[in-house]
């Protein structure tokens, strides 16, 4: 358990794809929220692993009304950023 978990409001965790396109949550929407409980990390598809595909892994939010927002393929980066 955090000391202070208002200081983690501070924090977003980007996303950044091979091609530079870049989706940032906030720790909120991971952690505090239903949203998080729909981000995935894939590393497969259809029983083929991504890493041996160009487009290495991929990152979705299946609870999006409009899709391909922040779907990120090519997944190169996960970086946390104090704001």
């Amino acid at each position: 358990v955090y000391e202070k978990p208002k200081e983690l409001s501070k924090y977003a965790i980007v996303l950044v794809a091979t091609d530079g396109y870049t989706v940032v949550y906030s720790w909120n929407e991971l952690f505090n929220s239903p949203t998080g409980n729909t981000v995935y990390l894939l590393t497969q598809v259809n029983g083929k692993p991504l890493h041996s595909c160009l487009d290495r892994l991929y990152s979705l939010c299946v609870s999006d009304v409009n899709s391909g927002r922040r779907f990120v393929k090519g997944l190169s980066a996960i970086k946390i950023k104090q704001l």
